[in-house]
């Protein structure tokens, strides 16, 4: 999907996932709740969310979804 676009830009979404999913380790609290106990961690320049809940110590990625996709 991205190669069509670009060469290199699903390496550099992947490393893009890679990088949120460290900085909400590092403070999970930090993002907004947005639908029942879901918090979400924005891309920053592609339009995706990484949709998690924080259960104690343990964070549950459920999805990595386009701004424009439902949430529920």
């Amino acid at each position: 999907m991205f190669e069509e676009q670009q060469s290199g830009l699903s390496a550099q979404f992947l490393d893009a996932i890679e990088e949120k999913l460290g900085e909400i380790q590092q403070s999970p609290q930090h993002y907004q709740l947005r639908y029942r106990n879901v918090r979400t961690a924005n891309l920053g320049r592609f339009l995706y969310g990484i949709h998690f809940i924080l259960e104690e110590a343990v964070i549950r990625v459920f999805a990595v979804l386009h701004h424009k996709q439902d949430y529920s």
